[in-house]
């Protein structure tokens, strides 16, 4: 007879936590900062553009600070109190009367919610120390901010229907403190009584020289220092896409800007399939190989989605794109939390966003200039296919990294074909 499994407490509260959050700021993002920028203070192409480069560097230094942070005490209390501190700058824009107020406030907003970010995507180590509860842990994290990502734009859009824009900043900072509430009762491993020997006395360094040890291990641990390389890559192409996307619906595609919100709702739909399938997927596959054909995917699907005048099309390639990074990114995060020992996964998952957040902002400094001379379309594919360039050219490197994964998950690697009780496991939903 089927018995129901009951989710762990802690993992559901800490998914509601990180979907509640998550809602809110995307509703902030698409709609209450793309909007009050562009229709209430009538920006230009320019400030627009400072204003997304503000929030990057903003981002790049929360995210370095987060991760700093969660090694000096845990991700609980790093998400409990950045929550709360995030308030006031969720607010902020509502009183921002001219662009320059829009781009100081949000340079606040950005670097408190990305320190709460890191601390949300440092939780599954503290939560399991089990490879195959590690998986379905950050399987139901993504799975959980994949659903904020297409619940969030229709709330914001629908603040703005039946109230007013400024409306979607108080919401933010509710959702804030309601996930603030949820991770209060969240019980971790105790990670800083036995931190391994690599980090052992981090706690007696200065700041500087903490944030400075996270970087060093990163790159000098080949594991880890693939990952940095293929998610750094990955969104370089997305940088590019966010530079110059809305111009390709609207002049490529001949659609306004409601079909852009569809597409990205088909978007976020496929990333919670990808996410749900990564949960239920055989151990043999948790490979850096398979994180590499991920990213190869991923450039084809950029091709698929970009190279086309037929929204339907795009729709598709909007759908398998996203499946292809739900189970990309936490597949990538889960192998490199299984390479980090204890006392260092804040700094490492700090290093990893940092290098993503440079490889985002990258384009902003060339794509639009280069789209003036070849074509948004152009610009869209060929990030696409130099993406998937890039892969091929890691696949070697993938083979060595498989090489030096923990004991444990070899054994399951090299018995794979030999072992009939060999099924998909999900081992915590």
């Amino acid at each position: 007879m089927f018995r129901f499994q009951r989710p762990e407490p802690n993992l559901v509260r800490v998914s509601a936590a990180r979907f509640i959050s998550r809602a809110g700021g995307e509703a902030a993002f698409f709609v209450g900062i793309w909007g009050k920028a562009s229709y209430d203070l009538n920006s230009t192409p320019g400030q627009l553009a400072l204003l997304m480069g503000v929030m990057g560097v903003m981002a790049l230094l929360g995210t370095t600070i987060g991760g700093l942070l969660v090694d000096r005490f845990d991700p609980k209390k790093v998400m409990l109190y950045g929550e709360i501190a995030f308030v006031p700058s969720a607010i902020a824009p509502m009183f921002a009367d001219t662009m320059g107020q829009m781009t100081l406030s949000i340079a606040v907003l950005s670097l408190f919610s990305m320190i709460v970010y890191t601390s949300v995507a440092s939780f599954p180590p503290y939560l399991t120390d089990d490879d195959e509860k590690l998986k379905g842990i950050n399987g139901a994290l993504e799975s959980a901010g994949n659903l904020a990502f297409v619940a969030g734009p229709a709330i914001g859009a629908l603040i703005v229907k039946f109230g007013e824009i400024d409306q979607i900043f108080l919401f933010d900072a509710v959702t804030s403190l309601v996930a603030a509430a949820l991770v209060l009762k969240v019980s971790l491993r105790d990670l800083h009584a036995d931190v391994d020997l690599a980090t052992e006395g981090y706690s007696k360094l200065s700041a500087f020289q903490e944030i400075k040890e996270g970087f060093k291990f990163s790159y000098s641990t080949r594991t880890i220092r693939l990952f940095i390389t293929t998610t750094a890559a990955t969104w370089v192409a997305f940088g590019a896409f966010g530079a110059v996307e809305p111009l390709y619906f609207r002049d490529v595609l001949d659609v306004g800007p409601e079909t852009l919100g569809w597409v990205n709702t088909i978007f976020g739909l496929g990333m919670i399939s990808g996410s749900v399938l990564l949960v239920k997927m055989p151990e043999r596959f948790m490979t850096a190989r398979s994180v590499v054909v991920g990213v190869s995917l991923s450039g084809l699907c950029a091709v698929l989605y970009a190279g086309t005048a037929d929204v339907r099309v795009v729709a598709l390639g909007a759908i398998v794109w996203g499946a292809v990074l739900g189970v990309l990114f936490p597949m990538s995060r889960t192998l490199m939390q299984r390479a980090t020992p204890d006392g260092m996964y804040g700094r490492v998952t700090g290093t990893v966003n940092v290098h993503a957040h440079i490889g985002e902002l990258l384009p902003l400094t060339f794509v639009p200039a280069l789209a003036a001379v070849v074509g948004v379309q152009a610009v869209l594919v060929g990030a696409g296919l130099v993406l998937f360039a890039l892969s091929l050219t890691r696949y070697r490197e993938a083979n060595r990294v498989d090489a030096l994964l923990p004991v444990t998950h070899a054994e399951t690697i090299e018995e794979a074909h030999l072992t009939p009780e060999d099924e998909p496991i999900s081992p915590v939903v």
